[in-house]
């Protein structure tokens, strides 16, 4: 409301530039990264990460995200270097480049959304996923993440090519893990900023015995139907009740026999949306361990109205809470425990937890 009576009020007494640094500055106020800004030129804006530092105050708000936006890294790729080199594995990509690149030990251009291998020092018998993303290409290079979204409108299911990509790469893993006598997996999802639940808990699922009551959201009693791309409207509680999520065992015709093994689940405070979405399913799971920080907080989906002008802008319009009934947005999901540097590229709290399974 207080965008459209802006928009009301001054679109006529401001330039283009100056009208959106103005709506940035008001946006900037909820500090979550669902809300988002974009104009007719494409210049976007989203108010996660924009609260002035050291060395950015006085700038404003759209200066500040974009310094960040610019600075910070998608994936480390410096846990490579605690994997046994002869068998690092990589799955579908997201974005437009097909071979990986580490200048500056980050990817560029695209990177694999699942990465995988062997810890070293423990005879593969510690095994390792990186999930860098909750979306990827589809084998159908049409399919992409947008036509994704767009297909979330009418369900809450990912697109059928899509999860071909997702389901054989978690196949691939499933076997690495089995064809060793395979003892625990470090799941990391730090700096992993999210897209699908579906995805998230599709991937879940290949660690679930049975079904379990992970999350649960309460959707704004104003919802309409239609102002969101990325959910349908009968994933939303309806007028402000609270609905619970369940995640059920993969199909009996996906490799699904991970169910058991200790998990270390690695999380940081850029761990975001679906990826949030991911680390409350596993923590449903008694043989998961959490470590690192709190999550982002920005959990909710997004409804996604107009501008008058026919800017485009997104609000998070629910509430998540964990299996207990905690509210969790703006706030993360917890952790078992806290590492003095979550960010940490390799973390030696998993070489303590792997060697206490190894014992």
């Amino acid at each position: 409301c207080v965008c459209v009576c802006v928009c009301d009020c001054i679109a006529g007494t401001l330039n283009a530039m100056q009208f959106f640094t103005t709506l940035t500055e008001l946006l900037a106020c909820t500090a979550d990264g669902h809300v988002e800004l974009e104009d007719h030129m494409g210049r976007c804006f989203s108010a996660g990460c924009v609260h002035p530092s050291a060395t950015h105050t006085g700038h404003s708000a759209y200066e500040r995200w974009e310094a960040h936006s610019s600075a910070m890294p998608r994936i480390s790729t410096d846990w490579i270097n605690a994997l046994e080199h002869d068998a690092v594995h990589q799955g579908a990509w997201v974005g437009q480049s097909t071979e990986m690149k580490v200048p500056d030990d980050h990817w560029l251009d695209g990177y694999p959304v699942l990465s995988w291998g062997w810890l070293k020092g423990f005879n593969h018998s510690i095994a390792y996923l990186a999930i860098a993303a909750c979306a990827c290409e589809s084998l159908d290079r049409s399919e992409t993440l947008e036509a994704s979204r767009q297909a979330a409108c009418q369900s809450t299911s990912l697109l059928h090519d899509v999860a071909r990509v997702l389901d054989a790469d978690l196949d691939r893993f499933v076997q690495f893990v089995r064809a060793q006598p395979c003892q625990g997996v470090v799941v990391d999802v730090r700096f992993n900023e999210g897209g699908e639940d579906a995805f998230a808990q599709r991937i879940a699922q290949r660690f679930f015995d049975t079904e379990r009551h992970t999350h649960s959201k309460q959707g704004h009693a104003n919802y309409s139907s239609g102002a969101s791309r990325y959910v349908s409207k009968a994933s939303v509680a309806a007028k402000g009740t609270l609905q619970k999520h369940y995640i059920a065992p993969a199909p009996n015709n996906l490799s699904c026999d991970l169910s058991g093994l200790p998990v270390l689940l690695l999380v940081n405070d850029v761990t975001g949306s679906a990826a949030e979405v991911f680390a409350l399913a596993m923590q449903a799971l008694p043989v998961v361990h959490t470590a690192g920080g709190n999550t982002a907080g920005m959990l909710s989906d997004m409804m996604e109205p107009r501008l008058p002008n026919g800017w485009r802008f997104s609000l998070s319009h629910e509430l998540y809470y964990d299996a207990k009934e905690k509210c969790i947005e703006a706030v993360g999901v917890g952790v078992d425990t806290v590492l003095d540097d979550p960010n940490s590229p390799v973390v030696p709290f998993a070489t303590q937890w792997a060697r206490a399974l190894s014992k």
